[in-house]
């Protein structure tokens, strides 16, 4: 079948599919010296780490870069030029409470929950976090699991 016009009329005789599958980088490859076209983001992780990847046919490392293809823009996300350092979250240390002095969280928690189960979910809550020490998640997560248990 050669009918050509069963979807559409138009001229298809000169057309061509550009396809790019973004593998513009060479590399060769340290045992074989087989030629290796691999992306920008498999060239910054083989810059930053020379031993991350290697050649599959002949298992040979590290990988060699030859050179990058005239015309193509290296992709800055990948690169270690310019990286900021590294911030690390602190938490403020609270003073437990006396009642954490007894036991673990979670028994701090069941304690309160047993004791205050009148009060409301948001009531119960705002006493796991100001005496047992808990994050406001994480209060509810007890209390979730407190009602499941003992509620």
């Amino acid at each position: 079948m050669t009918d050509i016009t069963r979807c559409h009329q138009y001229d298809t005789t000169n057309s061509k599919v550009a396809k790019s599958n973004g593998r513009n980088i060479a590399w060769k490859c340290s045992r074989c010296n087989a030629e290796l076209m691999l992306t920008p983001k498999k060239s910054a992780r083989l810059d930053l780490n020379p031993n991350a990847l290697w050649h599959r046919g002949c298992r040979g490392a590290p990988l060699v870069r030859v050179q990058i293809a005239t015309g193509t823009p290296v992709d800055k996300r990948f690169t270690t030029d310019n990286v900021p350092p590294i911030q690390l979250k602190t938490t403020p240390i609270v003073p437990k409470a006396p009642e954490q002095l007894g036991g673990n969280k979670i028994d701090i928690c069941k304690t309160l929950y047993l004791k205050f189960s009148m009060l409301s979910r948001a009531e119960i809550i705002a006493k796991f976090v100001s005496q047992a020490g808990c994050t406001p998640a994480g209060a509810g997560t007890y209390y979730a699991t407190c009602k499941k248990l003992y509620g």
